[in-house]
């Protein structure tokens, strides 16, 4: 076996768990740890790795020996020096993983002693049986390969279809009745690729890559400092009980896992419960083995949220649109709040002849006002076709004439249908765009309650439609710009407070 390269004794390790040191030997073909529970420190680390395994597996309980080494073994290749990702990611394929064996020692003086053991958790470990014996387990010095545990389940456990690379996943959306999963590993250039954007092919419509040269710029050092990600994706419980590994998004460094995390991305959070991605960068570890240069840091965090801008695209493909909900996460209406907000001063709507009697808050609220506007014919040309859907990409379709039309012409071509898109705020439509969650020049309108962006936001431009002597949709005030892509935007907040309603 080649030379051990992984370091104890005073060089620690680098996780939340500090395991004690271990007596270590090694030789040619490996190296041996050996840990006694006549040392009480060892017992505490113990009950923290459990803990742990339980909650990455999603269990109440070890339940026997088998499942007790599962659990030493995915702490060793995952969250210490000992599960080398650069092995794992093929960096360095000279570079074979040590034999490790591991061996904790039952080596109390007395039965009575044995029997103090408490490990929440793992009961079966305080029987009598073990006094005096040893729970050994070898494995592999290389970070725990999750194809490799795939491969190796019963076919009944197999997920229906295994993807190998992300673009397979955006190029042909899977079935989203059957089990799939994601593994990954990505060098440099595959790396690249997940900067990319979507675009819709308009031939087969379906969703391409699209090669955005700024963004790859953007991070060029960031792409220098790595070594390469390592991904996996699926629902949770299935990655939790048969992989025995939990949702992380971390750092290793030249092989080493860390407990550094990345810093969390924006926007669709609850997706990252599925993902279990290291990623792996060239730099020094800091003090103690727990950091790394505050600079390099916030290289790789802004490399990662532009990559997890592509995961959050590929993700509900793989584990499904919709999540459960706690009951608890949902509000229940505080009438009494609610009455304080109607007769809050700065309630405009309070005093004006309008049903909707509170300022809006939310964008389903923006909706039920502008359905009052038009049918008030305070705002006048709109003709909902379609509104809504949760299928349907964006939010409604409409005929818009004249500010002065109160009926649709009597004969229209389908092209006059306007694409609607509905928003709390004008920035929301805007990190959309960013995103690749909406695209611009599919969007004739977007209708809002407020404009918090200044004119110039990013690469988009945002103009007062009378500035630039555009005709205005009915109550159409501003333009979104970008390069010969545009939509208009309705403020409403700004429409209303442009109108004489009178008092109510």
């Amino acid at each position: 076996m080649a030379q051990n390269f992984y370091k104890f004794g005073d060089e620690g390790f680098n996780d939340e768990i500090t395991p004690p040191t271990p007596k270590t030997t090694r030789d040619a073909s490996g190296t041996t740890l050996e840990y006694s529970l006549q040392d009480f420190s060892v017992a505490d680390f113990l009950k923290e790795l459990v803990a742990e395994f339980l909650d990455d597996t999603l269990q109440e309980s070890i339940a026997d020996e088998a499942q007790f080494r599962q659990a030493l073994e995915t702490y060793f290749r995952t969250k210490t020096y000992l599960g080398c990702v650069r092995r794992l990611l093929l960096k360095e394929p000279q570079l074979k993983p040590i034999d490790v064996e591991l061996n904790i020692h039952f080596d109390f003086a007395g039965i009575d002693d044995h029997k103090k053991i408490d490990i929440p958790g793992c009961a079966f470990l305080a029987s009598t049986d073990y006094h005096g014996k040893s729970v050994s387990h070898t494995f592999p010095g290389k970070y725990l390969d999750v194809l490799e545990l795939h491969s190796n389940l019963k076919e009944a456990y197999q997920a229906d279809t295994v993807f190998r690379h992300f673009e397979e996943v955006i190029s042909t959306p899977p079935d989203p009745t059957i089990r799939k999963i994601l593994i990954q590993k990505f060098d440099k250039e595959a790396a690249k690729r997940l900067l990319y954007g979507l675009k819709r092919d308009r031939a087969t419509n379906k969703a391409i890559l699209d090669e955005s040269v700024g963004t790859a710029r953007k991070h060029k050092r960031a792409l220098e400092l790595l070594n390469g990600i390592y991904l996996v994706m699926s629902q949770r419980p299935y990655m939790g009980k048969w992989f025995h590994i939990g949702p992380r998004q971390i750092l290793s460094v030249n092989g080493l896992p860390t407990n550094i995390a990345l810093g969390t991305p924006r926007g669709a959070l609850a997706y990252l419960n599925n993902i279990h991605l290291v990623l792996d960068i060239d730099t020094k570890l800091g003090f103690g083995k727990r950091n790394i240069p505050p600079r390099t840091k916030g290289i790789i965090d802004s490399f990662y949220a532009d990559v997890w801008s592509m995961l959050r695209r590929v993700c509900p493909s793989v584990v499904g649109i919709r999540e459960g909900k706690d009951p608890t996460d949902l509000l229940v209406w505080n009438k009494e709040k609610e009455y304080e907000n109607y007769n809050d001063r700065d309630n405009i709507f309070r005093d004006r002849p309008l049903f909707f009697k509170t300022m809006p808050r939310e964008e389903q609220e923006v909706v039920a006002l502008l359905f009052e506007l038009v049918g008030r014919k305070t705002l006048k040309g709109y003709f909902p076709f379609r509104v809504g859907g949760n299928r349907a990409a964006y939010d409604a379709l409409f005929f818009i004439g004249s500010d002065t039309d109160l009926a649709m012409p009597k004969k229209f071509s389908y092209r006059e249908l306007k694409t609607v898109e509905f928003k709390y705020r004008l920035s929301e439509i805007i990190s959309d765009f960013e995103n690749q969650e909406k695209w611009l020049d599919d969007i004739d309108l977007v209708i809002c309650w407020e404009n918090d962006c200044s004119e110039d936001t990013s690469e988009y431009n945002i103009h007062s439609l009378e500035r630039e002597g555009i005709p205005a949709l009915p109550g159409a005030q501003l333009r979104i710009q970008k390069a010969t892509q545009s939509c208009q935007v309705l403020v409403l907040k700004d429409f209303i407070d442009s109108l004489e309603l009178g008092v109510a």
